[in-house]
């Protein structure tokens, strides 16, 4: 939904009082707010604004355009409107929005073109862009309560409430309200980018143009202690305006990091501390079930042959580490799967909070099978991707030890056939002659029942 074209006198045209969302492309343009302080001198008649957010009400713009909106400010002194005013209790939300040509009229240089926060306000805003009409000459873009303190050398003490407050990071407010006063106002200002329209005949410095863009404390510094993004996301002090020293911290996600799901916007993660950055899922570790031990560095399969055959399995687990919430799928490679080895499934998922699933067994058999002097090694290749992109290969050993009882019905003169069956070669079928006192060299093969 879109505000436009609305016009009104007295204080305010848009009232918001509970929750308002104007997202993706929709746009508060073209409104005026008339003569706003002849109301009568209560509190109430020296703010105001076109979108007048009050009374606990929270406004967000999320990717909307606040444009061409004109506030006429003709009254006595000390009053403090805006296109856009934040009382105390309220919040204005202002996600990767355009401001573009607003602007206010007044008597004095009190009220701003774009946002005023009052006392107990707040104001959050993460990639605001602010165009400046060509007709602010005095009034700011965006002022609060305590932005300018006239004849005042240094500010007075705070209350130990309003200290606390102030000290909270990022905060931008009134630093000399008495303590009988709301709170300073919160204003956290990220990613955020002013410059004047070309159109404009007036040329202006770029330290004429911070000056229309913002008044009060600067933004926090990303060396700042606590820190000001979210947790695990990169800040960068950037620019204000091109060729100026005003600057506003900028908090993104980088690789391999991701955004946290659940966020207003994706790229909001990073700068609101309950969502902030995550490490990406990946496979930290394989045990097996019912043995102990936080992992296995490979998996051995001991088998035993007597009168019968022996079969050997084990069961995997695989454990997942990274805060990242997202499907993790898996898969074995079957060029990898020796003829001995049964690998089974050869493909699954975990689930997108499972931080450890029974994924893989791997069985050996006996059968068919001989005793080696060394322990038969093969390594099963587990690709393992999350959200379509390759994260890992896993190279699991698996070890083989076959440990054979000689069978005296099936051992045997000679040497077995080269595929290993104890049966005698044909050139070897016949007996063995030796002559009394002589010492003759001869083959005998052990072999098991089979």
């Amino acid at each position: 939904s879109s505000i436009l074209r609305c016009h009104s006198k007295l204080s305010g045209t848009a009232y918001v009082e509970g929750n308002l969302t104007l997202s993706h492309g929709s746009e508060l343009a073209d409104c005026d707010g008339h003569d706003m302080g002849l109301s009568g001198s209560s509190e109430d008649s020296r703010r105001g604004g076109v979108l007048w957010i009050r009374h606990g009400g929270v406004a967000r713009l999320l990717r909307s355009r606040v444009a061409d909106n004109r506030v006429y400010d003709l009254s006595a002194p000390k009053t403090f409107f805006a296109v856009a005013s934040v009382d105390a209790g309220a919040r204005l939300e202002v996600f990767h929005s355009l401001f573009e040509n607003n602007s206010i009229t007044s008597v004095t240089d009190d009220g701003a073109a774009a946002v005023y926060v009052h006392s107990g306000g707040e104001l959050l805003a993460v990639g605001m862009d602010v165009e400046l009409a060509c007709g602010a000459t005095r009034n700011p873009a965006i002022d609060m309560d305590g932005g300018r303190e006239e004849g005042a050398d240094a500010p007075p003490s705070l209350s130990p409430e309003a200290a606390a407050f102030a000290d909270y990071h990022g905060v931008i407010g009134q630093i000399s309200l008495p303590a009988t006063q709301p709170a300073p106002p919160a204003v956290r200002l990220f990613a955020l980018r002013a410059w004047v329209t070309p159109a404009c005949e007036v040329r202006r410095s770029a330290a004429q143009v911070e000056a229309l863009v913002l008044r009060g404390q600067r933004p926090a510094r990303c060396d700042a202690d606590p820190a000001v993004c979210a947790p695990l996301a990169i800040c960068s002090d950037e620019a204000v305006v091109g060729g100026g020293g005003l600057t506003a911290p900028s908090c993104s996600c980088e690789p391999p990091n991701v955004p946290a799901s659940g966020a207003p916007d994706r790229g909001l993660a990073a700068v609101l501390p309950e969502f902030g950055c995550l490490t990406p899922r990946f496979a930290s570790d394989v045990t097996v079930l019912d043995r102990a031990g936080t992992g296995v560095p490979h998996i051995v399969m001991e088998l035993t042959k007597t009168s019968e055959n022996e079969r050997a399995t084990r069961s995997l687990l695989l454990h997942v580490g990274g805060t990242q919430e997202a499907t993790l799928r898996w898969s074995v490679d079957p060029a990898s799967v020796p003829s001995y080895l049964r690998v089974a499934p050869l493909t699954g998922t975990l689930g997108a909070t499972d931080r450890h699933a029974n994924f893989l067994n791997v069985s050996a058999d006996s059968a068919g099978m001989w005793e080696e002097l060394e322990p038969l090694l093969t390594t099963l290749n587990v690709t393992v991707d999350v959200g379509g992109r390759v994260r890992d290969t896993v190279l699991l050993p698996i070890y083989t030890i076959i440990a054979t009882t000689a069978s005296a019905a099936t051992s045997m003169w000679g040497l077995p056939q080269p595929d290993g069956r104890c049966v005698p070669r044909e050139a070897e079928g016949g007996p063995l002659v030796v002559a009394v006192g002589e010492t003759v060299a001869t083959e005998f093969t052990s072999c098991d029942f089979e």
